[in-house]
Order: structure tokens, then sequence, then C-alpha cells
């Protein structure tokens, strides 16, 4: 071009540029029309995680979250309450609706003749009771232990470019009787009810927890490895599973903007930090915040009789002379809650290993479904795509 006029030069430039921008966009649509038949084709068969929103064509901004002005809760019987707060346990004070009547609505719906309103209650109030008992065990134990406000989900509502996840408030205690009144009901109606075209707000009592999980991206001059952690037996819930690299419960804590709203987005950057140790600062150096999906978000309904709302996602971490492989690793060891929700990481490589550790190892149900479909991602070149957009 060094005989062209500046002007002429500069136009050429610009021209090849659309070109390049369009080929690129074209051969990711493409890609992402196969990826998602291949998708279709085994979510038909997966029963474990039950995606309800699927962004498929992954945009940014695709998930966003309402906060309505709605609690719900299960009371902490008196005497165990005054128990837990000996022991130091922070209460939660909500003044919502209580999940008592529901539940036991509901029980009565699923056994039928079999089971009496009273009784039911009784049942209730037994779980109820085995949950705080589980709690002041644990506590006198040295476990970790708190409450803390939590969001569940009232309703997903799809839009033209998105969809919106509406939120009421509950606590973590409530979680965890929950579960226990889930489970004890899990063979039955509600669970055969269940689908991708289910209506979320009839499972509204049980989803009183949102997690926010998904895998770091990393490539350390072999090709992209998925960052995986195994859960630990002694500390998390469903130990003993591999599992994503960072997942954390959606919280009061996770907001982003001026106006405070609460942020799936939000709630990915803070466990990063928390569980990987990459702080703020980091995460703008190493791209994590630019190169941030959010895939699906659906209910995980597991042989271990786990029910609960998770949105799975993913992150691009790229080193340089500014962060380094070794910074991730040092950050990762002295991270606030490393040791409480992992026992330890491991890289496996998607081109080469993956497939193998998706037979040979036992992967939570979300974490297995993610891993195949960021597989499907890069076996169609899709994955390099996105983040350049």
């Amino acid at each position: 071009m060094e005989y062209l006029s500046p002007a002429i030069a500069y136009f050429i430039r610009c021209f090849l540029t659309w070109i390049s921008s369009c080929c690129r966009k074209f051969r990711l649509n493409r890609n992402l029309k196969k990826f998602n038949k291949k998708s279709e084709e085994w979510l038909s068969k997966d029963r474990n995680f039950i995606p309800i929103i699927i962004n498929y064509q992954l945009k940014t901004g695709f998930f966003k979250a309402k906060a309505h002005q709605k609690q719900y809760k299960i009371q902490i019987p008196n005497d165990k309450e005054e128990e837990l707060q000996r022991l130091n346990f922070k209460l939660v004070k909500l003044e919502g609706q209580d999940l008592s009547n529901e539940f036991t609505e509901r029980l009565c719906c699923s056994f039928g003749e079999k089971i009496s309103e009273s009784d039911a209650k009784e049942l209730i109030l037994r779980y109820v009771e085995l949950t705080a008992d589980d709690f002041i065990n644990d506590i006198k134990e040295g476990k970790l232990r708190f409450n803390k406000y939590l969001y569940g989900v009232l309703d997903v509502v799809s839009e033209r470019n998105g969809c919106v996840l509406h939120l009421y408030e509950s606590d973590y205690f409530t979680f965890k009787a929950t579960t226990k009144i889930f489970n004890s009901i899990s063979n039955n109606l509600i669970l055969k009810s269940i689908s991708r075209d289910a209506h979320i707000n009839e499972f509204t009592p049980f989803l009183n927890s949102i997690g926010v999980g998904g895998f770091i991206i990393i490539n350390r001059g072999d090709g992209d490895e998925l960052v995986f952690g195994y859960r630990s037996k002694k500390s998390c819930q469903s130990g003993g599973y591999w599992h994503f690299s960072f997942d954390e419960t959606f919280t009061r804590d996770d907001k982003i903007g001026e106006k405070g709203n609460p942020s799936l987005e939000g709630c990915v950057l803070r466990a990063i930090d928390e569980e990987l140790g990459i702080s703020g600062k980091e995460q703008d150096l190493c791209g994590v915040k630019s190169n941030m999906r959010l895939f699906d978000a659906g209910i995980i309904k597991s042989s271990d009789n786990r029910f609960e709302f998770e949105v799975c996602g993913f992150a691009r971490v790229n080193f340089s002379s500014k962060y380094t492989f070794d910074d991730f690793f040092m950050g990762y060891r002295f991270a606030k809650d490393a040791e409480i929700e992992t026992q330890t990481i491991d890289f496996i490589n998607i081109r080469d290993k993956l497939d193998t550790f998706l037979c040979e190892k036992t992967l939570s149900p979300e974490a297995y479904h993610l891993a195949q479909h960021i597989k499907w991602l890069y076996d169609y070149k899709i994955l390099n795509d996105i983040f350049e957009e």
C-alpha cells in the first residue's frame, strides 16, 4: 500500500477488517447452529441437570436479575434458636411468609389420603428440628456453620434478548430445612413434573437458594484447559465430586453499578475472588471481566437428592507478564474460601484429556453438564471466536 494515498490505504484497511469481521461472525453463527443441535440431542437424554433457559448465542448480559420485596422463610424452633444463639450462630431476621404451611399442603398433596394435615405439620416440624440439630452439632464439632440472606427464585421469564430471574429473599437455614423436606417427597409427583418447559414458579418454595458456578479456562502453552476443583468431603455439601472452578451462592452482596441491582456477573466475580484468589485488580489484568459468559440456568436433580437452582458459566484467564500462572496458583493457595470449598484443583486439557476425565471421574451433575458443552464449543471452534467479539 506504499504507492497508495493515505486515505485510500486507510479505506482498504478498514474494508479488509470489515470483511474479516463478517467472515468470523458468519463462521461463528454457522458453528453455533451445529453446537445447538448437538446440545439439544444430548439434553433430551440427561436428567440430572435440567436447563430451563439456555444462552445458545452466548451473549453478554443475557441473564438479568430483579429482586422483589418478598421474603420466604422457615422459623427456627424457639428452644433451638436459643441454643444456636449461645453458640454465636448468626440469626437472620425475615418477616415474610412462613413456608411451613406451604410444605404441609405439598406433603398432603403428594401422599394423598395417606397423611393428614396434622401429621404433615408434625413431619415438617421434625425436619426443621433435625436441621437445627445438624447446625448445633456441626458448630460443636468445630465445623463452619453460618446463616445469611439468600436469593430464591420466584420465576424465570424469557425476553426478546435474554431472560429475567425474579428473586425473593430467604436464608441459609431455610434452604437446608427445605432440602430435608424435599427429600421426604422426592420420589413422588413433584419430581416427575420437572421438565425443560416446566413453570418454575410451581417450585418456588423449594428454590430458595441460587448457585452461580462455572469453569475457568486457561492456556499454559499447550492448549486450553479447564480448571476443576475437587469438593472437600469435610466441609462441602455433596463433597467427593469433581466440580466447577468456582461456585457461590447468589446473595445481597452481589451487586454491580450505581443502582445496586443484584447481578449474576457480580456473583461470578466474587466467587473467582473468594475461591480462586483472583482479586478485582487482577481480574482486570487477566481479562476475566471481559472474557466471561453465563451459559444456562436450570435445576440440579441428582441421585443424592439435591434439588437446587444453578446458573452455569465460564471465563477465560489470560496469562501475561503482568499476570502469570504462578500468580494464579499462589492466589488459589491463599484464597479466602479455597480450603473450605475445594480439597485440590486440577488442570484438564480440553483437546486431549477432557473426554477421558468425564468418563473416569465422578463429577457433580452441573459440572458434567457444563464441561461437556464446553468440549463441544471447543470442537466446533467457538470458544476463541466468542471472546474476540
